[in-house]
């Protein structure tokens, strides 16, 4: 699978070492979203975006630890881009052995804050191939891209029908499906 300039594989997506120049060797995103939604905030807020996100940390964790320790063995922590949200929604690298997609990884966003979190994934970028099913259904789903928005507390999502939500305020009962991605 390559990215969208064609010519730089996807092995190349995310650092593992920026001094040293390190990518990882393949990223993966699943096919299905997990079979419960979750939330990204108990606190409905996106100051600290996806860094300081209550899902970032149920993907780090119960999401990681699920994983059977030959797996782990293998999965790289890489620097993951997203912006902060509000106030300046500033890109910034959190590591993450589990994550989500950003908005232009599965969108093309180019205006800021979005063209920092990541570059397109070609495979990604049309309507039927962003579906995903959660216990067999066509499901919303969270990216890791806080929305910028004159209204505070908005975040990036898909639709059950694969188009790329505009943003959606994250209220408490807000509990879309977690399309989880790793990378070795």
């Amino acid at each position: 699978v390559e990215d969208e300039d064609l010519d730089t594989p996807i092995s190349r997506r995310y650092k593992i070492d920026s001094a040293l120049g390190v990518y990882t060797g393949v990223s993966f995103i699943w096919e299905d979203l997990l079979a419960y939604g979750y939330q990204i905030n108990s606190n409905s807020t996106i100051v600290g975006g996806w860094e300081q996100s209550e899902i970032r940390v149920f993907c780090n964790s119960r999401v990681y630890d699920a994983f059977p320790t030959i797996w782990k063995s293998i999965i790289k922590c890489p620097q993951i881009p997203a912006n902060n949200g509000n106030p300046s929604y500033t890109v910034v690298n959190s590591r993450d052995y589990i994550y989500l997609p950003s908005y232009i990884e599965l969108n093309a966003k180019t205006e800021d804050p979005y063209s920092g979190e990541g570059k397109v994934i070609i495979s990604m970028n049309g309507k039927d191939s962003r579906i995903k099913k959660q216990n067999g259904v066509p499901s919303k789903y969270w990216t890791r891209s806080a929305i910028k928005h004159s209204t505070p507390n908005y975040w990036g999502y898909i639709v059950e029908d694969g188009n790329v939500g505009p943003y959606v305020y994250i209220g408490n009962d807000r509990k879309y499906g977690i399309c989880p991605c790793f990378s070795i």
